[in-house]
């Protein structure tokens, strides 16, 4: 059970930090966020990742939420919800992530063009 409610918590800080970090309430920093090379490259660059990466985050941790509420509702599940809602997590942290990434290497090499 704490694993689930565990998986649940962080996907809720995952969307919730990228939403932020996309709406620029959090700013380019050293602690928090998708920082990546590219992200860190500039404020805009920053926000272009996170925007890109938000719709994943939102995706992933919502289907990461549900996946974990099944097994919070059906204990004879909690073993492979468990297992599941690890997987679409770490899955959901490498696609926003690359979103992230592609968005602020395209604005930088848009930027570079011109």
């Amino acid at each position: 059970m704490t694993a689930l409610l565990t998986l649940i918590g962080l996907a809720i800080v995952l969307i919730l930090v990228v939403g932020l970090c996309a709406g620029g309430t959090i700013g380019a920093n050293r602690g928090i966020g998708i920082r990546l090379p590219a992200t860190r490259l500039s404020e805009s660059a920053w926000r272009a990742g996170h925007r890109a990466a938000l719709l994943p985050a939102i995706v992933g941790g919502g289907v990461v939420i549900v996946i974990a509420g099944v097994g919070l509702a059906y204990p004879d599940l909690q073993p492979a919800m468990q297992v599941i809602g690890i997987v679409l997590f770490l899955g959901t942290l490498t696609w926003a992530t690359l979103c992230a990434n592609n968005a602020a290497r395209a604005l930088a090499d848009d930027r570079r063009d011109r």
